[in-house]
């Protein structure tokens, strides 16, 4: 069941406009009395934070980057989204990382295939989910990895 949940989300997002759109925060109309307010978490927040999906999806996410250089937006009736930095704010804030060092390695090795921007936005995001007892290791694999996030 698990493997055809994660075939199943691969082939729907692989429309941007839906992609864009399992990113974006949750909208409940006015007309439905929320005790948690209007606006919620994306669809993609939510399925990270089921620890037996999390894994799965974030590697999934983490291998769409590279499809989308720092010029590449979706454009749809709604105007346009920066999908690289969407996809980098799931991974923010959430309750629980399941296998912190798998999604280190997995945002190092996309990095080593992307832009600048998508370099910076996995960058900004790697102490957000980096354990305290990975920071040293983080911070050497920083120092050997050329970034030339400067420029």
């Amino acid at each position: 069941v698990l493997e055809e949940f994660i075939s199943a989300f691969q082939n729907h997002i692989e429309d941007p406009v839906r992609l864009k759109h399992s990113l974006l925060p949750t909208v409940t109309s006015n007309e439905c009395d929320s005790a948690r307010g209007s606006n919620q978490d994306s669809l993609v927040k939510m399925l990270l934070g089921i620890d037996l999906l999390q894994p799965n999806l974030a590697s999934i996410l983490l291998e769409k980057l590279p499809e989308f250089s720092d010029e590449d937006q979706v454009f749809d009736h709604t105007g346009t989204v920066n999908i690289p930095h969407l996809i980098m704010n799931q991974f923010r804030w959430l309750d629980r990382i399941v296998k912190s060092k798998d999604l280190v390695d997995k945002m190092f090795e996309v990095v080593e295939i992307t832009s600048i921007e998508i370099q910076r936005e996995i960058v900004t995001c790697l102490p957000e989910v980096v354990e305290d007892s990975e920071h040293g290791d983080v911070a050497r694999q920083l120092k050997y990895v050329y970034f030339d996030i400067g420029k």
